[in-house]
């Protein structure tokens, strides 16, 4: 078999294309499932919401975030006012892209040009004091822990702090008691998977957004049709690679044959008499047309199929080793090997 492989030195360029359509398409189809994920997981659960870190986000909610953490500076260096001069491009693109309608450029802060590792980190930051913060706002909750807090004041206390929202309460109170509860509702939020708790965060984030009155819904929508069109971009890719592959490799085949009955001649005209008598002319012409035919379709099979298999195998493990969790990653590796 090796030796009949051998002729295709012939047609190494094609051999070489048809190696890197294969990474191609495997590259794509591995891909085309993790878009489909973010589809239903960002698109439709998270309202089209890719980060925790809100892109925009209105004064009041930002100071309430602030009050809940001690890295408030680093927080607050990753934002401009809208009203500043010294708003950027892409800042301006921003506002533009979440505020459709008129907005107060004096009460709404923009997140600077970060990278996407900058946003990573900002996101790591503002997940706990978003959490706490959202939780404080939600009507339910703000009234268990206010009833809470003025179980344990002084009546003159509880008639000051009454119709006070919990926010305000929590500035009135010294800081040591407020720390400490910060302290513990860290503790409580920290106990959360890392997943379940960014994902909370997130659905917070989308509250951010509406009181900033950005069109959550439009956010949604232009989040799953630029995904959809990756989708269709990237099937596209696959399809023109799948479609060249074959075409090359029908095109390596054929040569491949052109080759060999070209030998099997040759060799079959140096025969002695003796030797053309041990072979019919039935076996000659089956062993010229036949068996060579087979090997062409052998060869389209071969790149098609043998060779891209062990690509996208080797292309999965690597794209789970990637991933933030491999603990399953194993699995994958042995039923490759």
């Amino acid at each position: 078999m090796l030796k009949v492989l051998k002729n295709l030195k012939q047609s190494w360029l094609s051999v070489l294309v048809i190696i890197i359509l294969l990474c191609i398409q495997a590259t794509v189809d591995l891909e085309l499932p993790n878009y489909t994920s973010k589809i239903v997981n960002e698109g439709i659960q998270s309202g089209g919401i890719e980060d925790v870190a809100p892109y925009i986000i209105n004064k009041r909610d930002l100071e309430t975030i602030l009050f809940f953490t001690k890295e408030d500076n680093q927080i607050i260096s990753k934002y401009t006012i809208a009203s500043s001069n010294e708003i950027t491009k892409n800042q301006q693109n921003k506002l533009k892209k979440y505020l459709n309608s008129k907005y107060n450029a004096d009460e709404i802060y923009v997140i600077k040009d970060l990278n996407s590792e900058e946003i990573k980190e900002l996101s790591a930051i503002m997940v706990n004091p978003i959490i706490m913060s959202q939780t404080m706002q939600n009507e339910e909750t703000s009234a268990q822990i206010k009833e809470q807090i003025l179980a344990n004041m002084p009546e003159e206390q509880k008639m000051m702090f009454k119709d006070l929202p919990l926010i305000e309460i929590f500035k009135l109170m010294p800081q040591s008691q407020v720390q400490q509860m910060i302290i513990e509702s860290e503790k409580q939020i920290n106990e959360m998977q890392d997943s379940i708790k960014e994902q909370a965060a997130i659905v917070y984030t989308k509250n951010i957004y509406k009181n900033a009155n950005v069109n959550t819904d439009n956010l949604q929508i232009q989040y799953i049709f630029l995904a959809g069109i990756k989708m269709l971009a990237l099937a596209f890719i696959s399809m023109s690679s799948g479609i060249t592959i074959m075409l090359l490799a029908n095109k390596a085949g054929a040569k491949l044959g052109r080759t060999l009955r070209e030998k099997i001649f040759s060799k079959v005209l140096t025969f002695s008499r003796k030797e053309l008598r041990e072979f019919s002319t039935a076996s000659l012409i089956t062993r010229s047309t036949n068996d060579i035919q087979q090997i062409q379709q052998m060869i389209g099979i071969l790149f098609r199929t043998v060779i891209y298999a062990p690509i996208i195998g080797i292309g999965g493990i690597i794209k789970v080793l990637n991933q933030s969790d491999t603990s399953m990653a194993w699995i994958i590796g042995l039923a490759v090997i």
